[in-house]
């Protein structure tokens, strides 16, 4: 019984790094994988999950090395230290709230996304961080990156993306 908890303890302990741990294992599996694509249809594979490799070890990174750093590290949807752990009523209605929001506005983007396609409809990315974050400089930041990503997929990888309903009728 006391080795069944306390092998409990070390999971629970070490759970952000199991997860991290196992989602690089699959990273680097589809980065194999990827190699048996012709040339042309292992691009995004690569790019992606090359990419994705470098946030997972930013991310190992802050766990391991973030309090000798003094970053504030925190997510969207964390709790707060109140007392032991709790949410107050007001903070838990907030993040109710926000998930409702921000479950609108993906129901929103995929609308939008399937009315005009996706050229016209990443320009509205800028708009939602500007209105969830109050931010004009993250918005200009987000709208470089979607550029920078519309040219990867576009001119890079050739790719033809949703054209949309309205545009495809004219």
């Amino acid at each position: 019984m006391t080795e069944q908890r306390s092998l409990r303890v070390a999971v629970r302990r070490h759970s952000r790094a199991i997860f991290l741990l196992a989602l690089s294992l699959y990273t680097l599996f589809l980065i194999y994988t990827s190699f048996s694509y012709s040339r042309e249809a292992r691009m995004f594979p690569l790019i992606a999950n090359v990419l994705l490799i470098g946030l997972i070890l930013v991310e190992a990174l802050f766990n391991r090395y973030g309090d000798r750093l003094h970053f504030r590290i925190h997510g969207v949807f964390s709790k707060t230290n109140e007392g032991d752990d709790v949410l107050s009523r007001a903070a838990a209605e907030r993040n109710v709230r926000r998930e409702v929001e921000m479950v609108g506005w993906i129901v929103g983007f995929i609308f939008v996304i399937w009315l005009f396609g996706f050229l016209s409809s990443f320009l509205l990315v800028p708009l939602f961080v500007y209105v969830y974050e109050r931010d004009l400089r993250m918005a200009i930041y987000t709208l470089i990156v979607i550029v920078v990503l519309l040219n990867t997929f576009v001119y890079v990888l050739s790719a033809r993306l949703w054209d949309g309903v309205i545009f495809g009728l004219l």
